[in-house]
Order: structure tokens, then sequence, then C-alpha cells
């Protein structure tokens, strides 16, 4: 294995990680990381690994890297935009899920981030459409369907806005 050959390092990687070896995927991702610093990527799934450990700090901190690396990765962004949602920063959250979407009108994660953040604003009828867009997009999508019926049930009561 060429030490310098990111994709390799990258690809190892997915595959150890896939096969539950966590560690091994770590250090996969770190030598991707290593041997081509911008690999976005190798910062991403790196984050995503981190995150699933609960480092979330951490976590951000690549994910950010893999935005810094390519401004236009949707999933980074979105991961981005979840971390700093964790983190309590709505503002940042909802701006890294809307560039997600300007990048992607379809895709239903940001879209369904957006609902979130939403809700977490007591923005119960802005919530919802966001909820019932990512429904049009991904009917299966189980986290969405809960959120709707939750802010339909809020409005409902009277305690949307």
């Amino acid at each position: 294995l060429d030490p310098d050959f990111a994709p390799a390092h990258y690809n190892l990687g997915v595959l150890t990680e896939r096969q539950g070896d966590l560690t091994e995927a770590e250090a996969r991702y770190r030598e991707a990381i290593r041997a081509s610093p911008r690999f976005a990527d190798a910062h991403n799934n790196l984050g995503t690994l981190l995150d699933g450990r609960g480092q979330l700090d951490a976590a951000a901190e690549a994910y950010a890297r893999a935005v810094d690396a390519n401004p236009n990765h949707p999933n980074a962004l979105h991961n981005l935009g979840l971390a700093r949602a964790r983190q309590g920063d709505l503002d940042a959250a909802e701006a890294l899920f809307a560039r997600v979407v300007r990048l992607d009108p379809e895709h239903a994660p940001a879209r369904h981030g957006l609902g979130l953040v939403a809700v977490s604003r007591g923005e119960i009828v802005a919530a919802r459409r966001h909820f019932e867009r990512v429904l049009l997009l991904d009917p299966r999508h189980a986290d969405a369907r809960r959120e709707l019926a939750r802010v339909e049930s809020l409005l409902r009561d009277g305690n949307g806005d």
C-alpha cells in the first residue's frame, strides 16, 4: 500500500468501518487526510465515525474541514448542520441546511434539519411545511413522519405559530 495514495487509505477506511473495526477505519481516514489534506470525503467520514463515538466537537471539526475542502459537499454540510444544532448554534445549523437545499432541493435530510430547527424555535407552521416536503421526497422517512404528527398535534392544541 502506497502510504501517499489517499484513495486507497480512504477505501480501506470505508471497508473496515463496514466490518466494524472502527479503530482501523479511523486510522485509515487519518492516513488518507495525511496524504491528501483536502480530501473532503475522508474528513466527512472521519467526522461521522467520531460523531458515532460521541465526540461531537471533534466530529464538527472534521465536518468543517470537509466543507472547507469542498464547500459544495452536501453530506458534509448536512452533517456539520446537525453538529451545530446539537451544539446549540441554531443559526449556523439553519444556514448549513439551507445551503444544502440550495445545492440539492431534493435533499430530504437537510429539509428535515430545517424542520427540526423550526421546531426548536417554536416556528411550528414552518416546521410542518418542512416535514411535509420531506415526506413528499421520501415517504418512508420515519423521523419526519413522527415530527409531522407532533407538530400537527401542537397546531391542533393551539401551541403553534
